[in-house]
């Protein structure tokens, strides 16, 4: 069973003064870290919502780069996965706190728009990664950058700006293009 490793993480979350979601960096936690896949993984932290989120307006363009033979390359979006453009609010859901999942609910974030100003701690959660198979394993190893900005679409005004770097190593001994 091949495992991977992650070797580095880092944050840029950007200083705009008109952001809407600010992550608070010192607030993430990943245990264990490295990362390893396949695996289990916790998260927790703390985001502000410095404004209202309401409406189909807020997208989240998100641009995933794996580094291949020393220049990074874009990852594409398949089955809605990769280098995509989201809907904030069809990614939260919509409508009433009875609908809400319990994880939701035990750290008091809405989960459907509008979601209020305000900050959110989210309490440790565990995910399950699995195991990089056949022509995804490629994926799961190498140098990565990941880029967020968050757009009101109706005005074109960036609303946040977010950049993390990400390594995996592939414990295994390596991979041609990782």
């Amino acid at each position: 069973m091949d495992k991977f490793q992650c070797k580095k993480i880092t944050f840029n979350l950007g200083k705009s003064p008109r952001k809407l979601i600010h992550v608070v960096e010192s607030s993430v936690h990943l245990n264990p870290y490295p990362v390893q896949i396949p695996g289990h993984l916790t998260v927790d932290g703390s985001l502000q919502i410095l404004g209202p989120i309401s409406g189909h307006n807020l997208k989240a363009h998100v641009l995933i780069k794996k580094k291949l033979l020393g220049n990074y390359q874009k990852v594409p979006c398949v089955a809605n996965v990769g280098s995509c453009t989201y809907d904030v609010c069809d990614l939260i859901g919509e409508g009433s706190n009875d609908q809400c999942a319990d994880y939701y609910l035990k750290n008091h974030f809405p989960c459907h728009c509008p979601l209020p100003n305000g900050t959110f701690s989210f309490a440790p959660t565990s995910f399950t990664i699995p195991e990089a198979t056949g022509a995804f394993s490629w994926i799961a190893s190498g140098e990565y950058t990941v880029d967020v900005q968050l757009v009101d679409e109706s005005t074109k005004e960036e609303k946040g700006c977010y950049h993390v770097d990400i390594e995996l190593e592939d414990k295994s001994g390596g991979f041609l293009f990782g």
